[in-house]
């Protein structure tokens, strides 16, 4: 399976410039909640489905790390209300 694009809507369900890629809706709305976003609505492209998320995003700090790399990640997690048709 490909993976599929997602337009990330605002809260009149309306496009934005955000498109994220995932095989899975869940997938790109991890992606989404690591940016911090509390509500997420994700339109598959070329469809009317929407997918709703609540999202939330946590701070992890990580102990074996390499020197270039922060040692502070970000970590999102969701939960999945609905699925829509507009």
């Amino acid at each position: 399976m490909k993976k599929r694009n997602f337009i990330l809507l605002d809260e009149k369900f309306r496009d934005t410039n955000h498109k994220f890629k995932g095989k899975y809706p869940s997938r790109a709305a991890i992606k989404v909640a690591v940016r911090g976003y509390k509500i997420i609505r994700l339109r598959e492209a070329n469809t009317n489905k929407v997918h709703i998320y609540e999202g939330k995003r946590e701070q992890r700090i990580r102990n074996i790390v390499p020197e270039w790399l922060p040692n502070k990640l970000y970590v999102g997690k969701i939960k999945k209300i609905t699925t829509k048709r507009l």
